[in-house]
């Protein structure tokens, strides 16, 4: 619009100045010399000097042609009076009123204190039409940076006051991640449209630099996420008495531009030269001497929050080592072995040890070679017969008194629970019912076996797991250590930082874990259970590994603390189960009868009183061999004594060399895990529970489902 006010001034210059070289009746002109000067109000005042030179005759005519000299000055006042009428009336002719919400005037005074605190008064001027202000504004405040060291510092904010128009307006203060949303206005009452001015008073702690050579408040005056152009915008900075300014810095524009569309004025404040767009914004550095201001106290919490901060790979270090300790004294005193003294070969099982037992003790696990091993023990005793082989393997209960046999409790309950089928022609494995049956019997050797091993030996969970609990304190320093992942998050993204670091480190923990123990053949997964739950755990930390790979990405430092505690856990967990006292004694003796039956039959000759190798002693060790995994070692080893008496086992009809006997062991062991597995137990019912819709005991906002939003 400027450039209008302006037109009829340069037209009547130009006017001015071609009319006299028109020329001049009755003489010449020598000299033309105009001064034409603008006057603020729009008025111009022009000064002519002429010189001329006129005939004889002709001196009383020095005008125009066919124009008085009376008559040309009256034009010229009338062009003159002509711009003033015009500019006059631009002045009073009202504004017009703004087609969108607009920022008139962002003014703030930040007046810095001695102690290093900063008051801030913003007076924001502005059009409110209903459209995106309808109850009032939200101020976002940052108070959350990233120093230059990478971690994240948190300042200190204090909402004094709040008015609009002059008086006390509504105001809440709510945090959203890493900012502070000063909320004005109230829910229930929509804000008139028109003009309106929002003063807003806070104190805020933790801006001011204390460099090397001098103090400095770099400061965003009016931010740069507003949604609304400013028009203008006004920064000024208060010291305290006696201070003053040294150097200052200041940018217009967008985030990261360096725009210089400002001027300062006399009293140092400085003022924007056009309107800022939405996105744009002020930003002033102002620094002065040291000493004028002293930095805030700092207690003892936060001075301790940024040492950690400051120092997060060491913290990280430590915290991990604190893993490595805890696991590396607990392995020494709770997760090795006693000394079990000196291995010699023994002839006979331990007293009171059945061939399951051995296999469970060996093992410290259960598995279906301890039945296979049991049930193979009942036969050879002549408790049990097979009949057929393979899936149709039928197992008889014989009609010889069980008294004299010589079972043990665990033993004694499982011939019964397996005998129990006498009038029915006996079990076949295939048949529907058998697989009942074999589980409830191999359900209740497992209980019995796991409450006597308990005498020889300790899984070590419950110190093993205790470990994960030096998570916990890692996840909570990562509010204090700060990490760029919660950069990702407005709410609660210290919560959620820690849930993702935690989570993903102890299910890679159980996968390595599950992954040790099955190479190091301390676990099996010999039944269904064991497999779904082994190949969970093994899918699950390989998600967890790819999510480690991405927050390593993000924060090498933390990660790598997180995944090493995790694998410190896993190893030392595999280790941690041991034997009691009782138990390395008991390992001996298995030893020293694992090295009899492992022994070949040329080298047992010159062991110390060898019993007589007979077909009794075949069978009697037969189902500890198989227990020992050395069944095909020891039917090698009486093969020829076998074959020379034509041996033919009474308590199978399907064997008859003795090169199937070790095989048959096997089979037998895989048919019973296949004919348990095949049982499916009853699980606990997972319908609903709650109220029901009928019979006067539904409502809305019963049953499942629900939940619901908001908006402001």
């Amino acid at each position: 619009m400027r450039h209008k006010s302006v037109l009829p001034i340069f037209v009547f210059l130009i006017l001015l100045l071609l009319v006299p070289i028109q020329g001049w009746a009755g003489g010449t002109v020598n000299l033309f010399d105009a001064t034409a000067t603008v006057q603020r109000d729009g008025a111009v005042t022009v000064e002519e000097r002429i010189e001329v030179t006129v005939p004889e005759g002709e001196a009383e005519r020095i005008v125009r042609p066919g124009e008085t000299g009376a008559s040309i000055v009256d034009q010229r006042a009338q062009a003159v009076q002509e711009v003033r009428e015009a500019e006059r009336e631009k002045r009073e002719e009202p504004p017009a009123a703004p087609r969108e919400e607009v920022i008139h005037l962002f003014d703030v005074t930040a007046t810095v204190e001695s102690d290093g605190f900063v008051t801030v008064r913003e007076r924001i001027e502005l059009t409110a039409l209903g459209r995106e202000i309808q109850r009032g504004i939200i101020r976002v405040f940052p108070t959350d940076y990233r120093g230059s060291d990478g971690t994240v510092a948190r300042t200190g904010f204090e909402l004094l006051s709040a008015t609009l128009d002059g008086e006390t307006v509504r105001s809440a203060v709510e945090r959203v991640g890493r900012d502070l949303e000063i909320r004005l206005g109230r829910a229930d009452r929509l804000l008139e449209t028109g003009r309106h001015v929002y003063e807003i008073t806070y104190r805020t702690k933790g801006w001011i630099a204390f460099r090397k050579d001098f103090d400095e408040l770099y400061w965003n005056v009016t931010g740069n996420d507003w949604v609304f152009p400013i028009e203008r915008a006004v920064y000024r900075v208060v010291l305290p008495e006696g201070g003053a300014v040294t150097k200052w810095e200041a940018f217009t524009g967008a985030r990261g531009d360096t725009g210089k569309d400002f001027v300062q004025a006399s009293d140092g404040s400085f003022g924007t030269t056009r309107t800022l767009r939405p996105g744009e914004g002020l930003t002033v550095a102002a620094a002065w001497d040291k000493g004028l201001v002293s930095p805030p106290p700092v207690s003892s919490t936060e001075r301790l929050r940024g040492w950690v901060s400051g120092n997060r790979g060491p913290v990280v270090a430590f915290l991990t080592a604190l893993v490595l300790l805890y696991y590396s004294a607990v392995w020494l005193l709770k997760g090795r072995d006693p000394s079990g003294g000196t291995i010699i070969p023994l002839f006979e099982p331990p007293k009171g040890i059945e061939p399951g037992y051995v296999r469970f003790f060996k093992d410290m696990e259960y598995s279906p070679e301890v039945l296979a091993a049991d049930i193979l023990h009942l036969a050879v005793k002549g408790a049990l017969r097979f009949e057929g082989s393979g899936r149709d393997l039928t197992i008889h209960a014989t009609n010889r008194p069980r008294d004299a046999m010589g079972f043990t409790e665990p033993q004694q309950s499982l011939c019964n629970s397996l005998t129990n089928w006498s009038q029915d022609g006996g079990m076949n494995l295939r048949h529907e019912t058998s697989g009942r049956r074999l589980y409830n019997a191999s359900t209740a050797l497992e209980e019995s076996y796991a409450a006597k091993g308990e005498g020889h030996f300790s899984q070590n969970r419950g110190w093993a797991l205790g470990g994960l609990l030096l998570f916990i304190p890692m996840a909570v320093m990562i509010p204090w250590l700060g990490s760029p992942v919660a950069d990702l998050f407005d709410e609660w993204a210290g919560t959620i930082t820690a849930f993702l670091f935690l989570f993903p480190s102890v299910l890679l923990g159980l996968a390595i874990f599950e992954g040790v123990t099955v190479l190091r053949g301390k676990k099996r997964w010999s039944t269904r259970p064991d497999r779904v739950q082994g190949v969970a755990r093994l899918v699950l930390g390989a998600l967890s590994a790819a999510a480690m790979v991405f927050l390593f990405r993000m924060d090498p430092v933390l990660t790598t603390g997180f995944v090493s505690a995790a694998l410190i856990a896993a190893l030392f967990g595999s280790v941690m189960p041991a034997k009691t006292r009782a138990g390395a004694d008991l390992a001996a003796q298995i030893d020293g009868l694992a090295m009899y039956i492992g022994t070949a039959e040329r080298h047992r000759l010159s062991m110390l009183n060898p019993p007589e190798e007979t077909p009794e002693l075949f069978e009697r060790l037969l189902p500890y061999a198989f227990a020992l995994g050395l069944a095909k070692t020891w039917a090698d080893s009486f093969s020829s004594i076998l074959e020379r008496v034509k041996y033919v086992p009474a308590w199978s009809d399907s064997i008859d060399r003795v090169y199937v006997i070790s095989n048959f062991a096997d089979r037998l062991s895989g048919n019973l895990a296949a004919s348990v597995a095949s049982y499916e137990p009853p699980s606990a019912p997972s319908s609903y529970s709650g109220s029901s819709g009928f019979g006067g005991g539904g409502s809305s906002g019963g049953g499942g489902g629900g939940g619901g939003g908001r908006g402001w």
